[in-house]
């Protein structure tokens, strides 16, 4: 029978300790996988998080899509049915006109032709926005600037009657008569066709902004206004002139407009501005609550540096006509395509 070895104290002693290693290494394994899990829990919740909001604004974004749509087939319903009401409008009169037209004076005719001739003036803008050249007949021009302007594509022409020079033969047009909403490019192009068509222009004149003008501060008038007999013809500027608006340019730009606790008769007031500017404007119901995104001052985000002086100057257009401050920023790109960088801008407004 073999006898059982008695360990020594320090064998007991060195065993104790390797007991010890192997289970404070499994203690250790054991926490860090705990604290690897409760990370990943973390983690993974704040990425479950994430994602919710994300697709919660996406949600409200694609919401807000759908009701811009509506909003947009509205309008253009509407659009339709302003540019019928006023061909309607102007049937009416003109079967009124011919009516009445033994009653009615030649002074009271003309005035109710001319009322006809402004709706479809109207119309014509709504359908092409290319500027009105309204075009007041003198004698002394015989046809030469009519047909001159009907064979301008650029501009939308109605030819009125001047009654106070139809009468007298030597009288010609000299003059060109522009409203504040017109680009003064268009009416130094004008200007410079009639040229080539060896029509001698004298004067350029702003037409005077006052209520009874209103409606004709997006034409331009070519016609006759005495002038002394050694005036020179003006000289048309070479350098690029200030615009005072550009119509053609702000068309190819689009603007959404998102708002949060706005004051609503500024906001209707921006919107309004956009749209007499042409801009091509998309404008979504107010957020109810504040997404963590939305700019705390009023901004206009752009997304290409070639659109950075656009923004700037849109930002200076705004203070000047609505008296709201905007900042600009560069956008960081989400939601917006890339071919779309380069034309559109989102506008963040609130109080």
């Amino acid at each position: 029978m073999i006898q059982k070895k008695n360990k020594t104290i320090e064998e007991t002693i060195a065993e104790v300790q390797r007991k010890d290693k192997r289970y404070n290494y499994m203690i250790l394994v054991v926490g860090l996988l705990l604290i690897m899990l409760v990370a990943g829990m973390i983690f993974y919740g704040q990425y479950k998080k994430k994602m919710q909001a994300i697709e919660h604004q996406q949600l409200e974004l694609e919401t807000k899509e759908r009701e811009l749509i509506a909003l947009e087939l509205e309008s253009k319903e509407l659009s339709q049915d302003s540019i019928l009401n006023l061909v309607k409008s102007i049937q009416n009169e003109i079967a009124q006109i011919r009516r009445n037209s033994a009653a009615i004076s030649k002074e009271e005719l003309l005035t109710k032709l001319d009322v006809a001739q402004t709706k479809l003036e109207k119309i014509s803008f709504k359908v092409n926005h290319k500027p009105i050249v309204q075009y007041f007949q003198c004698k002394g021009d015989g046809t030469t600037v009519e047909n001159a302007l009907k064979n301008m594509d650029d501009f939308n022409v109605s030819v009125r009657t001047s009654e106070k020079y139809s009468s007298d033969a030597s009288v010609g047009s000299n003059t060109i008569w522009f409203g504040k909403d017109i680009d003064k490019k268009e009416v130094y192009k004008l200007i410079r066709k009639l040229e080539a068509q060896n029509i001698t222009i004298q004067n350029i004149v702003p037409i005077p902004d006052t209520k009874q003008n209103t409606a004709r501060q997006n034409t331009i008038a070519v016609g006759y206004k005495p002038t002394p007999k050694d005036q020179k013809a003006v000289t048309v500027p070479s350098p690029k002139p200030t615009l005072v608006r550009s119509i053609r340019k702000n068309m190819k730009y689009t603007i959404r407009f998102y708002s949060y606790n706005p004051n609503n008769s500024v906001k209707k007031e921006l919107i309004t501005f956009f749209n007499e500017q042409e801009y091509k404007v998309k404008a979504y119901p107010d957020w109810k609550s504040k997404p963590s995104f939305f700019a705390s001052v009023p901004t206009i985000f752009y997304y290409d540096s070639e659109t950075r002086d656009v923004a700037k100057k849109m930002a200076a257009t705004l203070q000047e006509n609505v008296g709201v401050t905007f900042k600009i920023q560069l956008g960081n790109g989400y939601g917006i395509d890339e071919e779309e960088k380069d034309n559109t801008f989102i506008v963040h407004y609130i109080q």
